[in-house]
């Protein structure tokens, strides 16, 4: 019986050290919403209705784990990417403060992003296409950073793509792209 029972606590401590709970890196911050802006800017906010939690990790690895192999990326946006990969490692909820200072139609996260059919649906009510964002990954000057979006509107509708920003004259200005995909 005592067997048993130290059984169960070690199979509990493997599935809670497994899952690992969101830090305060993964809480989104005012940096993160001035990128947002520059990145996406109004062309967000007339597309998209923005679902309100970052893109799921799973997501985000079977895009982004192909792109470091690329030859044309330099170190530094290899580096930035695998930032992107652990800044993202668990779903963290969009604040409301989003929809002010990008001017965006923000979607509960209700919606399976893998489910094409209530996507599709609600992709109609609102008359746009639904976007997961990731969270920003800024090198250690903060001069250099790299961002992820999503988007669908169901079935054979949908799109990601990746931005390499960098810091000039206090604005975040687009310098690259990386795993740039479309159905």
């Amino acid at each position: 019986m005592l067997r048993s029972a130290y059984a169960i606590v070690a199979v509990a401590l493997t599935i809670s050290a497994n899952q690992r709970q969101p830090s305060p890196t993964d809480v989104p911050t005012s940096a993160d919403l001035v990128l947002w802006q520059d990145t996406f800017g109004d062309g967000i906010t007339k597309r998209f209705g923005i679902v309100q939690e970052t893109i799921r990790p799973d997501s985000l690895k079977a895009r982004l784990l192909p792109s470091l192999n690329s030859a044309s990326l330099t170190r530094d946006e290899r580096a930035l990417i695998e930032r992107l990969l652990q800044r993202n490692a668990t779903v963290v909820p969009l604040p409301s403060s989003l929809a002010e200072s990008l001017g965006a139609l923000l979607v509960e996260p209700t919606i399976d992003p893998r489910n094409y059919e209530a996507i599709f649906r609600k992709s109609h009510e609102i008359g746009r296409k639904l976007a997961w964002l990731s969270l920003p990954a800024f090198s250690d000057d903060g001069q250099r950073a790299a961002v992820y979006m999503e988007w669908t509107g169901g079935f054979d509708d949908a799109g990601g793509e990746g931005a390499f920003m960098e810091r000039r004259n206090g604005r975040w200005v687009r310098t690259g792209g990386f795993a740039v995909w479309i159905t």
